[in-house]
Formats: C-alpha cells, sequence, structure tokens
C-alpha cells in the first residue's frame, strides 16, 4: 500500500475527519470516473461515489491492509454499482455537451462513435467490462485490478486479454469487417 495512504487510513482509524477529507480529494474523481463508466450516469456515480466513501469512513477500522487502499475502494465502488444495476430504474435520457470546435457532422459521427463503443462496451459480460473500465480506462495496474475482481495477477491478464478480443470481435460486429 501507497505510504501517505497507509498514514491516511490509520489517521482515519483513529477518528482523524482531516484524513477521510484527504483521502477523498485524492480518490473521489476517479471512483467517480469509474461509476459514471459503468453506470452511464452522472447522478447514480455521484450517489455510488458518495455511499462508497461513506462506506470507507464507516468500515476504516476493518480495513486490514492486505492490499493497496484504492483496490479496496474500486471494489466498493464495483459493488455498489453492481447493486444499482440490479434495481428497477426509471429511463433517463443522458445530456452530452457538444463540442464547439467540431462540425455538426463531426459532432453526430464522434456521438455515435462514443455510442457504439458505450453499447459494445455494455454488451459484454460484467467482468470483462469492469476490467476494461478498470484497466484501460481508468489506468490502474494489473495487481490492483486482480485485488479488486478477486484474481490472481496472471488470472487477471489473462482476463484482460479475452475481454480486449471479446471488445473487438463485438465493435467489429457492430461495424462490420474492414475492407
Amino acid at each position: 500500500m501507497d505510504d501517505f495512504d497507509e498514514q491516511l487510513l490509520e489517521r482515519l482509524k483513529r477518528g482523524d475527519s482531516e484524513a477521510m477529507g484527504a483521502l477523498y480529494r485524492r480518490y473521489a474523481d476517479r471512483a467517480f470516473g469509474f461509476a459514471c463508466r459503468f453506470l452511464h450516469s452522472h447522478e447514480d456515480a455521484e450517489e455510488i461515489t458518495g455511499e462508497a466513501f461513506l462506506k470507507v469512513f464507516r468500515f476504516a477500522r476493518d480495513f486490514r491492509g492486505e492490499g493497496a487502499f484504492s483496490s479496496w475502494l474500486f471494489r466498493i465502488v464495483r459493488n455498489l454499482c453492481l447493486d444499482r444495476l440490479r434495481q428497477p430504474r426509471l429511463i433517463v435520457l443522458p445530456l452530452e455537451e457538444a463540442d464547439a470546435s467540431a462540425s455538426f457532422t463531426e459532432e453526430v459521427e464522434r456521438r455515435e462513435r462514443n455510442r457504439t463503443v458505450a453499447d459494445a462496451l455494455d454488451s459484454l459480460p460484467e467482468e470483462y467490462r469492469s476490467l476494461l473500465i478498470l484497466r484501460d480506462i481508468e489506468g490502474l495496474s494489473n495487481r490492483e485490478v486482480s485485488e479488486i475482481i478477486g484474481r490472481s495477477e496472471p488470472a487477471t491478464k489473462s482476463l484482460h486479454h479475452r475481454a480486449r478480443k471479446a471488445l473487438r470481435d463485438r465493435l467489429l460486429e457492430l461495424w462490420g469487417e474492414p475492407s
């Protein structure tokens, strides 16, 4: 575990609220980004991020330090996201901001491409989707991801390879084979 995180966590265990604030400032954006990509909802991601840090605060004394704090946090966020996906939902249409420098056609093409990639990612099994978001979008190491998903590092590398292949195959289906 990162020495700074370890110090903050020890302070948090002693009830130091400033340590909680420091951990929040250090990881909230990454936790929010992961939840937002996983759920495709800013509102849900904000709620999940808040819930995750409440759990960190509530269960800090139970953290044994066997892995990185960030892995523990991302495991909490992932589990909360999975719980949220199991809940019945109202349909909410996402609002995307347009890129002012792009032409209308470029903007439409960009949104269509992004939507296709998001749909392809969503069509994958949850384990593949989680791994690709954590590894390729959030930039976590294989070791960190293995701690989050509860697999060995070699198994995580193998799963990552299979997940990338599945995403590539799905995108080829959606876009058609290149000529």
